[in-house]
């Protein structure tokens, strides 16, 4: 490694002239998913997930040698909506690592994060990269996979699922993006994250133009005049995955068909085994068992960061106030950083102490309760630890394939 002397870092907005050098650290940096997905890169300007509102840019000595990305939306937290930003693509050029540029970098995203309102923020990253996050205040939170595999010899889908006459089924057209939005802001925002998806987004996704971060989808909609259920797809030859199914309220029927409909074709061709993501929170989950699926879902970690923490508070105190008073407990929670007291529920006392951003990741998915425990993350200074999970249970956190950044 090059150790550059005596360096000036400014850092700031991205400017759409720094589009040709930030490409290069792109590619300089993660050179297997830019192989992977070249046309991608090639287009990450014209990307609405990229745009100049949305990346950050480190200059040494006038020279951008890094950049990242924040997206704005809500991370959903048991039905909560958390003002909150998605971090990604934090990556500095090679001669330059290892010197606080990207550190400085991400401190100028906190302070742009208060000035938008987030409460929290929220990035998946590589193993090797754990600490350096970790240093600026992230902590693991654990999200789940969902991974459903159909053995479709086995499936009795020989026979066309009953529709209603407005169930046509067809490919989706660009023309449809209105209509897709629709579906999964009423479908999807709810139980995941709501990243800055826009109508551009998905004419972008139903032009199938590839997204850095996530693989080129197809889509099949169902609705004669207008779509009222969707499925996203990555097809092969032997192989199909459905990454997103999602339906109007009142269209369970209409999604079930769609979906028998495309399993149908995948067996015809030869398919043997397809993928279904559909999480234990999704609204179609049990209609999914009818297809008789082996679970293969997996959970991994994902990192958070209480920015905002009165806001943070706000937004989490109804919610646990619930869970409190239905585990008659009067919890008091105790933040690490400066033993700031908020307290809530009626009835044994229960008091824990807790850094705010480990706390995100408890209201988050409970799923982290035992590991925090272990690694003495919280402590229970008074009352019965045991009830825990029920104030942090397993929510089943999940997200969704496109909201990569």
């Amino acid at each position: 490694m090059v150790k550059v002397e005596k360096i000036e870092v400014t850092c700031r907005s991205l400017n759409p002239a720094d589009y040709p050098v930030v490409k290069q650290i792109i590619a300089a940096s993660f050179p297997q998913a830019v192989q992977a997905n070249p046309e991608a890169l090639a287009a990450y300007e014209e990307e609405p997930w990229y745009d100049p509102a949305h990346l950050l840019v480190a200059a040494a000595n006038g020279r951008v040698v890094s950049q990242m990305g924040v997206r704005d939306g809500l991370l959903w937290c048991s039905g909560i909506g958390i003002p909150a930003g998605l971090v990604g693509t934090v990556c500095t050029l090679e001669p330059y690592r290892g010197q606080g540029i990207g550190a400085q970098l991400m401190r100028t995203s906190f302070a742009s994060m208060n000035c938008f309102g987030l409460a929290i923020s929220y990035l998946h990253t590589s193993a090797e990269r754990f600490g350096f996050y970790h240093r600026l205040g992230y902590r693991k939170a654990i999200i789940e996979t969902p991974r459903r595999m159909l053995q479709l010899g086995k499936l009795g889908i020989d026979a066309d699922w009953p529709l209603p006459e407005h169930g046509e089924m067809r490919s989706a057209t660009p023309e449809d993006a209105a209509a897709l939005h629709a579906i999964y802001e009423a479908h999807y925002s709810q139980i995941s994250g709501a990243w800055s998806r826009t109508v551009a987004f998905w004419q972008r996704r139903l032009q199938e133009l590839p997204k850095l971060w996530s693989p080129s989808m197809t889509f099949r909609v169902a609705g004669r005049d207008r779509p009222l259920a969707y499925l996203a797809l990555t097809e092969g030859e032997d192989s199909g995955s459905v990454h997103e199914w999602a339906c109007l309220p009142g269209a369970e029927v209409i999604a079930m068909g769609l979906l028998h409909a495309t399993l149908r074709e995948w067996r015809a061709r030869g398919v043997q085994v397809a993928q279904l993501a559909v999480s234990t929170r999704h609204p179609l989950w049990l209609r999914s068992n009818e297809l008789l699926p082996k679970d293969e879902t997996s959970h991994s970690d994902i990192w958070v960061r209480v920015q905002d923490r009165d806001l943070f508070v706000e937004r989490i105190r109804p919610l646990l106030d619930e869970r409190a008073r239905a585990a008659g407990l009067r919890l008091a929670i105790r933040f690490a950083a400066d033993g700031q007291v908020v307290e809530m529920g009626n009835g044994k006392s229960l008091e824990l102490s807790i850094a705010a951003s480990d706390l995100c990741a408890l209201v988050y998915n409970g799923r982290r309760l035992p590991g925090l425990l272990a690694e003495g993350g919280i402590a229970a200074t008074s009352g019965d630890a045991d009830v825990l999970s029920l104030l942090f249970p397993d929510t089943g956190a999940a997200r969704c394939a496109q909201d990569a950044y």
